[in-house]
Protein backbone atom coordinates (compact mmCIF):
# COMPACT_ATOMS: atom_id res chain seq x y z
CA UNK A 1 0.00 0.00 0.00
CA UNK A 2 2.81 2.37 0.85
CA UNK A 3 4.47 1.91 -2.52
CA UNK A 4 1.12 2.63 -4.23
CA UNK A 5 0.51 5.69 -2.05
CA UNK A 6 3.85 7.12 -3.16
CA UNK A 7 2.36 7.62 -6.63
CA UNK A 8 -0.66 9.57 -5.36
CA UNK A 9 -0.49 13.35 -5.93
CA UNK A 10 0.29 15.35 -2.79
CA UNK A 11 -1.16 18.67 -1.79
CA UNK A 12 1.09 20.89 0.33
CA UNK A 13 0.65 24.22 2.08
CA UNK A 14 3.40 26.68 1.21
CA UNK A 15 4.11 30.14 2.49
CA UNK A 16 6.85 32.74 2.38
CA UNK A 17 7.19 36.09 4.14
CA UNK A 18 10.03 38.03 2.44
CA UNK A 19 11.00 41.66 2.18
CA UNK A 20 13.75 42.89 -0.01
CA UNK A 21 15.51 46.23 -0.13
CA UNK A 22 16.84 46.92 -3.66
CA UNK A 23 19.26 49.75 -4.30
CA UNK A 24 22.12 50.54 -6.70
CA UNK A 25 23.80 53.01 -4.37
CA UNK A 26 24.47 51.09 -1.14
CA UNK A 27 23.11 48.43 1.18
CA UNK A 28 19.93 49.55 2.86
CA UNK A 29 19.82 52.90 1.18
CA UNK A 30 17.33 55.40 2.57
CA UNK A 31 16.13 56.18 -0.95
CA UNK A 32 15.17 52.62 -1.77
CA UNK A 33 11.83 50.96 -1.18
CA UNK A 34 11.14 47.72 0.64
CA UNK A 35 9.48 45.17 -1.63
CA UNK A 36 7.17 42.61 -0.11
CA UNK A 37 7.37 39.08 -1.59
CA UNK A 38 5.00 37.38 0.82
CA UNK A 39 2.57 34.70 -0.31
CA UNK A 40 0.40 31.84 0.92
CA UNK A 41 -0.73 28.96 -1.22
CA UNK A 42 -1.25 25.32 -1.99
CA UNK A 43 1.15 23.26 -4.10
CA UNK A 44 0.07 20.10 -5.93
CA UNK A 45 2.95 17.68 -6.60
CA UNK A 46 2.63 14.61 -8.75
CA UNK A 47 5.20 12.16 -10.09
CA UNK A 48 5.01 11.37 -13.73
CA UNK A 49 3.99 7.78 -14.45
CA UNK A 50 7.39 7.28 -16.04
CA UNK A 51 9.07 6.94 -12.64
CA UNK A 52 10.16 3.38 -13.30
CA UNK A 53 11.60 2.58 -9.88
CA UNK A 54 8.40 3.51 -8.05
CA UNK A 55 6.21 1.54 -10.45
CA UNK A 56 8.57 -1.45 -10.27
CA UNK A 57 8.55 -1.28 -6.47
CA UNK A 58 4.75 -1.17 -6.43
CA UNK A 59 4.42 -4.20 -8.73
CA UNK A 60 7.16 -6.04 -6.85
CA UNK A 61 5.34 -5.51 -3.55
CA UNK A 62 2.09 -6.79 -5.08
CA UNK A 63 3.84 -9.96 -6.23
CA UNK A 64 5.50 -10.38 -2.85
CA UNK A 65 2.11 -10.07 -1.17
CA UNK A 66 0.67 -12.78 -3.43
CA UNK A 67 3.65 -15.04 -2.72
CA UNK A 68 3.27 -14.54 1.03
CA UNK A 69 -0.45 -15.36 0.87
CA UNK A 70 0.38 -18.49 -1.09
CA UNK A 71 3.05 -19.42 1.48
CA UNK A 72 0.53 -19.02 4.31
CA UNK A 73 -1.98 -21.27 2.54
CA UNK A 74 0.75 -23.81 1.87
CA UNK A 75 1.86 -23.78 5.51
CA UNK A 76 -1.73 -24.30 6.68
CA UNK A 77 -2.24 -27.23 4.31
CA UNK A 78 1.13 -28.69 5.28
CA UNK A 79 0.19 -28.47 8.96
CA UNK A 80 -3.18 -30.15 8.30
CA UNK A 81 -1.47 -32.91 6.32
CA UNK A 82 1.10 -33.45 9.07
CA UNK A 83 -1.67 -33.63 11.68
CA UNK A 84 -3.62 -36.15 9.59
CA UNK A 85 -0.45 -38.21 9.07
CA UNK A 86 0.24 -38.29 12.81
CA UNK A 87 -3.31 -39.48 13.48
CA UNK A 88 -3.00 -42.15 10.78
CA UNK A 89 0.32 -43.32 12.27
CA UNK A 90 -1.30 -43.55 15.70
CA UNK A 91 -4.27 -45.53 14.37
CA UNK A 92 -1.90 -47.81 12.48
CA UNK A 93 0.09 -48.44 15.66
CA UNK A 94 -3.13 -49.27 17.55
CA UNK A 95 -4.15 -51.75 14.85
CA UNK A 96 -0.69 -53.24 14.99
CA UNK A 97 -1.02 -53.73 18.77
CA UNK A 98 -4.36 -55.50 18.28
CA UNK A 99 -2.84 -57.79 15.66
CA UNK A 100 0.23 -58.53 17.79
CA UNK A 101 -2.03 -59.37 20.77
CA UNK A 102 -3.84 -61.89 18.59
CA UNK A 103 -0.50 -63.30 17.45
CA UNK A 104 0.70 -63.57 21.07
CA UNK A 105 -2.51 -65.38 22.00
CA UNK A 106 -2.05 -67.80 19.10
CA UNK A 107 1.64 -68.35 19.91
CA UNK A 108 0.77 -68.88 23.58
CA UNK A 109 -1.87 -71.45 22.60
CA UNK A 110 0.60 -73.19 20.27
CA UNK A 111 3.26 -73.23 22.98
CA UNK A 112 0.83 -74.64 25.56
CA UNK A 113 -0.23 -77.43 23.16
CA UNK A 114 3.40 -78.19 22.29
CA UNK A 115 4.33 -78.20 25.98
CA UNK A 116 1.54 -80.69 26.69
CA UNK A 117 2.75 -82.87 23.81
CA UNK A 118 6.33 -82.63 25.12
CA UNK A 119 5.24 -83.74 28.58
CA UNK A 120 3.64 -86.81 27.02
CA UNK A 121 6.82 -87.49 25.00
CA UNK A 122 5.06 -86.93 21.69
CA UNK A 123 7.04 -83.81 20.67
CA UNK A 124 10.81 -83.32 20.56
CA UNK A 125 12.49 -80.71 22.76
CA UNK A 126 13.77 -78.68 19.79
CA UNK A 127 10.21 -78.14 18.50
CA UNK A 128 9.12 -77.01 21.98
CA UNK A 129 12.03 -74.57 22.13
CA UNK A 130 11.16 -73.24 18.68
CA UNK A 131 7.55 -72.61 19.72
CA UNK A 132 8.78 -70.96 22.96
CA UNK A 133 11.15 -68.78 20.91
CA UNK A 134 8.25 -67.80 18.60
CA UNK A 135 6.19 -66.88 21.68
CA UNK A 136 8.99 -64.68 23.03
CA UNK A 137 9.43 -62.96 19.67
CA UNK A 138 5.68 -62.31 19.49
CA UNK A 139 5.74 -60.80 23.01
CA UNK A 140 8.69 -58.60 22.07
CA UNK A 141 6.84 -57.44 18.96
CA UNK A 142 3.84 -56.58 21.14
CA UNK A 143 6.00 -54.57 23.54
CA UNK A 144 7.60 -52.77 20.57
CA UNK A 145 4.16 -51.97 19.15
CA UNK A 146 3.02 -50.62 22.54
CA UNK A 147 6.11 -48.41 22.65
CA UNK A 148 5.31 -47.24 19.12
CA UNK A 149 1.78 -46.31 20.25
CA UNK A 150 3.21 -44.23 23.11
CA UNK A 151 5.70 -42.60 20.75
CA UNK A 152 2.99 -41.66 18.26
CA UNK A 153 0.76 -40.35 21.05
CA UNK A 154 3.65 -38.16 22.28
CA UNK A 155 4.22 -36.84 18.76
CA UNK A 156 0.54 -35.88 18.51
CA UNK A 157 0.67 -34.17 21.92
CA UNK A 158 3.78 -32.21 20.95
CA UNK A 159 2.28 -31.24 17.59
CA UNK A 160 -0.91 -30.01 19.31
CA UNK A 161 1.04 -28.08 21.93
CA UNK A 162 3.26 -26.21 19.48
Amino acid sequence: KISRFQNIPTLSFVSAFNWQNLSNTSFFSNDSRWIDYSYLGLKLSMDLPTTVSKLATSKNKQYQTLILKSNVEHAIKESETKSRQLILDFEKALRQVRNFRKIVDLKQDTYNKNFNQYQENILALDKLLISHNDLLIAKLNLVSALANVGFNKSKIDINNKY
